[in-house]
């Protein structure tokens, strides 16, 4: 999907069986009485971040005030939120949608940029650019990163699905840890943009 896919929704709806989400976004899914549940966690700790360039750094919530920040349609709620709880007032903040491309952040062409730092990093690394990385985690949402979430009823009636679908998971990504470099190159050969520094990958 595209930066304006509300995959609660596509979950809640029937229309997918599975999909990701983290701490805020799950809150939100209560909030809105949609029956979904977490059921895993892939990351111990949300990567994501609001990343800034060194030279210009966005180091917490009220530095956003006044500036231009790139994120997804449905995390946007999720920093108005934290925003206002701290007194402050998302209106202020120019809010612009975003996708998966951080050369306008490099470009100075916003000042924030939503992603995971775990991609973010080595993107700016290899642009030879300096970064700074506020965590979700950092700003009053700790939490899971890739929390896993399907509906109550098709966890219920399907429980074997769930837990085979997990234990594959588990295989792959436990193949990935035993063989870093095999899976930098099959990503880079298969999946990342053209260009991607394999030597950067491991």
């Amino acid at each position: 999907g595209g930066v304006s896919t509300d995959y609660r929704t596509l979950v809640a709806s029937g229309s997918s069986l599975i999909s990701e989400s983290n701490v805020i976004g799950m809150i939100n899914s209560q909030l809105q009485n949609q029956p979904l549940v977490a059921f895993a966690a892939i990351l111990q700790r949300d990567p994501s971040c609001i990343a800034s360039l060194a030279r210009n750094p966005i180091t917490s919530l009220a530095d956003m005030v006044g500036r231009t920040i790139c994120l997804p349609n449905s995390v946007r709620g999720q920093l108005s939120a934290l925003m206002r709880r701290q007194g402050l007032d998302p209106d202020r903040v120019r809010f612009v949608p975003g996708g998966t491309d951080p050369s306008i952040l490099m470009a100075g062409q916003v000042d924030g940029y939503y992603d995971w730092a775990t991609r973010l990093k080595p993107a700016l690394d290899q642009a030879g650019v300096g970064g700074h990385f506020l965590h979700f985690s950092d700003i009053g949402a700790p939490g899971y990163g890739e929390l896993l979430f399907a509906r109550h009823d098709r966890l219920e009636t399907d429980f074997d699905l769930f837990v085979r679908y997990v234990r594959a998971l588990i295989g792959g990504w436990s193949w990935m840890n035993a063989h870093p470099v095999e899976t930098a190159r099959i990503v880079c050969d298969k999946y990342a943009a053209p260009g991607t520094d394999l030597a950067r990958q491991t």
